[in-house]
This record gives structure tokens, sequence and C-alpha cells, in this order.
């Protein structure tokens, strides 16, 4: 938030909510170009799949973070317990119930590893999950991309999107596109 006190814009939630979630798309988004799960190509053309499908990886990693899952840290997106923008408490009331589906349902690492990819685009749940989960886990898919696409029209989003996208091109490249910590 501070550059944008520097600008001399009022800090806002709804700033403040999208500048985490930008943030946190461009971690997650370089993890997933090493990965191979998303491209330049991808990230220069600002796909709608990409638009929408890295917040909804970010947004699934930050429930997932809370749950102690896989190692990972960090307080979930949109759960300020103390906002009072009506948007931000309905994408808090959305993401809560799919946390709570989440805690229920317990992934595997392969199985959140899938998820990654349907949030994306990419592939659906191997049969055997699909068949005896599928309908909770779709449902958690349903909420991420929801909040996601709705994050997407907010004028917030469209502001910090560009450079979002732009930042992680940039660090991608001057990285070395995913050499090895030694």
């Amino acid at each position: 938030p501070l550059f944008m006190q520097h600008l001399g814009r009022p800090l806002n939630e709804v700033d403040v909510a999208i500048e985490r979630l930008v943030a946190e798309c461009v971690v997650v988004g370089k993890e997933l170009k090493v990965r191979g799960l998303l491209s330049d190509d991808e990230l220069e053309e600002m796909s709608t799949a990409v638009i929408i499908g890295l917040p909804a990886v970010a947004l699934f990693r930050s429930l997932l973070a809370e749950g102690s899952y896989f190692g990972t840290a960090g307080p979930p997106i949109f759960d300020d317990p103390h906002t009072t923008d009506p948007k931000l408490r309905e994408f808090a009331a959305v993401l809560g119930g799919a946390r709570v589906r989440l805690r229920t349902l317990r992934l595997h690492q392969d199985e959140a590893a899938a998820l990654t990819e349907w949030l994306l685009g990419r592939e659906r749940l191997p049969e055997r999950e699909a068949k005896e989960r599928g309908g909770e886990i779709s449902a958690v898919v349903s909420a991420l991309t929801g909040v996601a696409l709705d994050v997407s029209r907010l004028e917030a989003f469209k502001r910090h999107s560009r450079q979002m996208f732009v930042e992680l091109l940039s660090r991608c490249d001057s990285e070395g596109g995913g050499e090895e910590e030694g």
C-alpha cells in the first residue's frame, strides 16, 4: 500500500485487499511458470484463463495456507473480520464456505496440484477423485473462480493487473526461468 500513499491517493479496504491479492498472484504466478503451468504467451496476452485462473489459484493457496497445508504460510486473502466494504464481505463469506469444504476434504498434495491445474483450465480431476469427492471439489472450484471473476471486474484489480503481469514477466525473465538454488 505504500506506493498508493506516495501517489497521494487515500488507501481503502478494496485497494489494500487487491494489493494483497496481486502480490500473491505474482508469487504464485512465478512458481506456476517455473512448473510449466503458465507461459509467457498467456501472461503477455493477459488471457481470460490467466486473469481468472491466477487469482483463483492465489486464493486457493491462501485458504490452504490457513490450514497449514503443505508447509505454506500466510493469512487468507479477503478475510479481514473488520471490513466494512460489502463486496469484500461477500468475498469473505464465499471463501469461508470454500474454507469449510477444504477442511472437510483434507486434500492430499496430488489432489491440490490437480485442483490448481483445474483452476487454470488445464485439466479436470482424475476419475477416482471425481467419483469419490467431485461434488465437494467442484463446489470449491466454483467458489474460487466465482470470486476471481468478480475480482477481475473491480476497478482496483483492473488498475493493478497490468502491472502484475509486467512484474511477473520481468521477475521470471530476470531470474533465469527457474534455476534451482543450491
